[in-house]
């Protein structure tokens, strides 16, 4: 598994986001899915 600050992700206008770029803040990150 990796470390969370390794991830990247996808935001909702298409641009990849590292999450290291939040290093050192405090995150509230919410899994949202649906079936």
């Amino acid at each position: 598994m990796s470390a969370f600050h390794d991830l990247e992700m996808t935001s909702i206008t298409g641009e990849q986001l590292s999450f290291s770029t939040y290093a050192g803040k405090l995150v509230l990150v919410v899994n949202v899915a649906s079936y």
